[in-house]
């Protein structure tokens, strides 16, 4: 959270967080002697934004939140829309959820570069990751809160996936940040930083590249998007324990899975109807003709559902085809003249 003191008695919140942060931010503001008159967030998670109406509502806060972050938290159906995956129930029920629906009074127009708020003049430094990571600052301090711009070292060392909304623009954003001349950096995970930040924003590339490539690296063979996600959650051993949870690790991790397909990494491909993935490279026919094999040797009774995989001509060797049997999906039945090398232990059929 960041705090700008107007004067004695008030001052203006930056990203004041989530509900468990809200005591110690009003014990605190108590001690000072402060009342906040404006709460500014840079997006709407819950752990930047959760609390915004609340301080609204109890000490009549005026809100500020850039355009497409205002017109998510306008409504239930809104933010239903940004949470693509979550069910409209979900949205209607989850206290955290509800929190997130706020009203906003002055809204960071696109194409801002600076604003009056509560009588405070700040500079919005315009990125390409905007509005996802709203930079303001002070002409009397020359400081910028940052967001979730950057993140420093310790931060970094927990962040498995740190989540972003477009891939591009976020590490273009990071590039930007490098030769600004802010005196000081209010970060919303870890404190402020002072003077220049360019050795920080190449670690985060660096961090984020690393995780590209981490994940391009487990797919070896096709698969839909929900194995993509399950292979990366079990890799990183990224916690879950609930539903929900699941389902927010699944919006974490897609624009990863995006941005390798947008720069070539991976192929996009249907997996008998499904969305997926496969390694590039990898010819046409041979992500379209797939067979379902269990190891060389068995003959029926097949082996058990858990011994069988899916084979392209190029992962066939050692295994042995699925001709008939219960084992075998309808649609795969079919014999098809196999291109297997001589020598393969592995028949081959066809979906069409």
């Amino acid at each position: 959270m960041g705090l700008y003191q107007i004067d004695e008695k008030t001052c203006l919140l930056f990203d004041p967080g989530s509900t468990k942060l809200r005591p110690g931010i009003e014990a605190a503001l108590q001690e000072a002697g402060l009342t906040p008159v404006g709460v500014v967030c840079t997006h709407m998670h819950y752990d930047h934004h959760e609390t915004t109406r609340y301080f609204r509502d109890t000490y009549g806060a005026q809100t500020c939140l850039p355009q497409l972050e205002a017109d998510i938290v306008r409504c239930e159906q809104s933010l239903k829309n940004h949470l693509f995956n979550f069910t409209m129930g979900m949205v209607r029920t989850i206290p955290r959820l509800q929190n997130l629906i706020c009203p906003v009074d002055r809204v960071i127009a696109f194409g801002e570069t600076a604003i009056d708020f509560c009588g405070v003049p700040l500079g919005i430094l315009r990125t390409p990751a905007m509005p996802r990571t709203t930079s303001a600052s002070s002409p009397r301090t020359t400081s910028a809160f940052a967001g979730d711009a950057l993140m420093t070292e310790d931060v970094l060392a927990e962040a498995m996936v740190p989540f972003v909304f477009d891939m591009a623009d976020d590490l273009a954003t990071k590039e930007l940040l490098k030769d600004q001349p802010y005196d000081a950096w209010i970060f919303c995970h870890s404190g402020v930083r002072y003077g220049a930040v360019r050795d920080l924003a190449q670690k985060n590339i660096d961090h984020i590249q690393n995780q590209l490539a981490a994940c391009a690296a487990l797919v070896r063979e096709p698969m839909t998007y929900s194995q993509f996600y399950a292979a990366v959650i079990t890799t990183m051993d990224l916690p879950v324990g609930h539903p929900a949870r699941a389902m927010h690790l699944e919006r974490y991790i897609r624009p990863y899975l995006e941005y390798l397909i947008d720069r070539g990494d991976l192929a996009l491909m249907d997996l008998d109807g499904a969305p997926a993935v496969a390694p590039q490279g990898v010819e046409p026919w041979e992500l379209r003709r797939w067979s379902w094999a269990c190891p060389a040797g068995w003959t029926p009774p097949w082996p058990p559902a858990s011994f069988w995989r899916r084979v392209t001509p190029s992962t066939a060797t050692g295994w042995t085809s699925a001709w008939g049997g219960e084992r075998t999906p309808r649609a795969w039945r079919r014999p098809w003249a196999s291109p297997f090398p001589p020598g393969t232990s592995a028949g081959h059929w066809s979906g069409r």
